[in-house]
């Protein structure tokens, strides 16, 4: 039997008329009336395990050739028995039969499923089919390599498989050479950053060297080594107090956190309200301005007819807000950002 390529209904009538020209006429008519012995033969010997007599028949059914009424189902059934013999017009019959537009048979699965049986047979236009639906699907990769299995240079009926490989191809070589360079150059970024840091710490600015690892680098392990560094070299006393409630809520356990509790610990001893400077309690400052005489009735601008009136005092109250706002505007915003679950940020 001679193979038979199918792009096309046109192509199935013309596959047909060779059919019939090589193994003689099939005479059926509609709803099978005539040659109804022809017809149960054939359907014998594909039900006997004649895979290219059910080839055949598939063709038919497709095709709607003669007196044979085009029917799907009838033409999809026969091609799956003959593909599963491995008879390629079957497939191709198949193929078809599944992947026609509008059809009730239409079944993209199974459509995919019999396209690449048919490119694997070196069907090109189901090759170039697969790639395409392949392609639409993000699976750019198989797509490309399909297209490229299929394409023959020296074959002007390749032309349009060969330009769609060489175009995946390459869109894949520039999307590697992008992905490169986004690579090297986040590496340079990585470098330029290590030699800021390195150069904090060449100074001996422990506190610089921290500073940036906290609100530029956003690293735990450069935050490490700048206070452990600090540590070492007994300077912990250079650190940015407020340092110390960060590395506290970045390192839950371990030395750095035992170095942060030890450094807010020295603080509340002198300031049980940290870094709130919540000791301008009520009357707090009143007290200090009398102490540093604002309170000696002796004093020049002091008395009932002074025109001088003394500028007040902020309240312990309005104070705190200042230190805690200004607190917050350095540490829960911009870069320099603690995460909004902090007790500072609430």
């Amino acid at each position: 039997m001679h193979r038979v390529v199918i792009p096309g209904r046109k192509a199935l009538r013309l596959a047909v008329l060779a059919l019939l020209a090589l193994f003689g006429p099939v005479s059926m008519a509609p709803a099978w009336a005539q040659g109804a012995d022809d017809l149960q033969q054939s359907i014998a010997r594909c039900d006997g395990g004649d895979r290219a007599a059910c080839g055949r028949l598939a063709l038919i059914f497709y095709a709607g050739e003669g007196d044979v009424e085009r029917d799907l189902p009838s033409a999809g059934n026969f091609a799956m028995r003959a593909c599963s013999g491995q008879d390629r017009d079957g497939c191709e019959v198949a193929e078809a039969v599944f992947a026609e537009p509008g059809s009730p048979q239409f079944d993209a699965e199974k459509a995919l499923g019999y396209r690449k049986t048919n490119c694997a047979y070196g069907n090109r236009r189901s090759c170039i089919d697969l790639a395409r639906i392949l392609y639409a699907l993000d699976d750019a990769l198989p797509a490309e390599q399909i297209a490229l299995n299929a394409c023959d240079p020296g074959d002007p009926a390749s032309a349009d498989i060969c330009a769609f490989g060489n175009r995946l191809q390459s869109l894949r070589h520039q999307a590697e050479a992008e992905r490169e360079a986004a690579i090297q150059a986040a590496r340079n970024a990585q470098a330029r950053e290590d030699a800021a840091f390195d150069h904090y710490m060449a100074r001996r600015d422990y506190d610089g060297a921290l500073y940036y690892s906290l609100y530029h680098l956003r690293s735990k392990s450069h935050a490490e080594r700048a206070i452990m560094a600090a540590a070492r070299a007994g300077a912990l006393g250079s650190i940015f107090k407020d340092h110390f409630y960060v590395l506290e809520y970045w390192f839950p356990s371990g030395p750095v956190a035992k170095i942060a509790a030890s450094q807010i610990a020295q603080v509340r001893q002198s300031n049980d309200c940290g870094i709130f400077n919540c000791t301008n309690t009520p009357g707090a400052s009143k007290a200090r301005w009398r102490a540093a005489g604002g309170g000696r009735s002796s004093s020049s601008y002091s008395g009932s007819g002074s025109s001088y009136t003394p500028r007040p005092m902020p309240s312990s109250a309005d104070i705190a807000r200042q230190t805690r706002g200004k607190y917050r505007f350095n540490n829960c915003t911009g870069s320099r950002r603690l995460p909004s679950s902090h007790p500072v940020c609430q």
